[in-house]
């Protein structure tokens, strides 16, 4: 799954404000913004000079980069931290709020709402979210379930931080930065250099 250059950069710049619903939203833009598989970049074009010699390329040929690895990083972390999946809701969020955040989303990612490629994968995600956190006792071993993987992780990395988005959101970068040649954003995240949990934006 590759797209330009272009697309790349605005996907990156979604990814790194590290918000639930730009991360929805980045995904989205993997899948349909993704080039078809017969695609061919465009020829360079010269331009001729003053005395008519070929100068150099006035467009360069945009760069395409595969984003595949990144677009299951993000859907894998959605899918597990499931507040995330259904807009970044709170923890304590009432039944009532979690219906609402839900169908706001449904209205972008349904895929009778939206014909997208890749659309179906993303309300799947956010569907599984609803689905476990409307329900009271799914929710409650959720909860409790991801609790202790937050207490093994921490345990593991003697990390700062009180949860394990740490090595998730890493995760994350690191897909992207391994998308093209070069480096990614080459912007360190907060946790990953184990920053006090206060200095980090959820």
């Amino acid at each position: 799954m590759k797209v330009e250059s272009e697309t790349y950069t605005a996907i990156c710049e979604l990814v790194r404000t590290e918000q639930a619903m730009q991360l929805l939203e980045a995904a989205a833009m993997c899948y349909s913004k993704s080039l078809p598989p017969d695609y061919k970049p465009p020829p360079k074009r010269k331009s001729r000079g003053i005395l008519g010699f070929l100068g150099a390329a006035d467009t360069d040929t945009p760069e395409v980069v595969d984003v595949s690895a990144a677009a299951k990083a993000i859907l894998k972390h959605l899918d597990r931290h499931k507040y995330d999946a259904l807009g970044g809701c709170a923890q304590t969020a009432t039944t009532g709020e979690l219906k609402k955040a839900y169908y706001k989303l449904c209205r972008v990612y349904h895929p009778d709402k939206n014909s997208d490629a890749g659309v179906e994968l993303i309300f799947n995600v956010v569907n599984n979210a609803y689905v476990t956190l409307t329900d009271e006792d799914k929710r409650a071993q959720y909860d409790e379930n991801q609790y202790s993987a937050n207490l093994r992780d921490i345990s593991c990395r003697r990390c700062c931080s009180m949860t394990d988005e740490c090595a998730e959101r890493a995760a994350i970068h690191a897909a992207f930065a391994k998308s093209r040649p070069g480096g990614g954003f080459g912007v360190p995240t907060n946790r990953a250099n184990h920053e006090p949990e206060s200095n980090w934006k959820h």
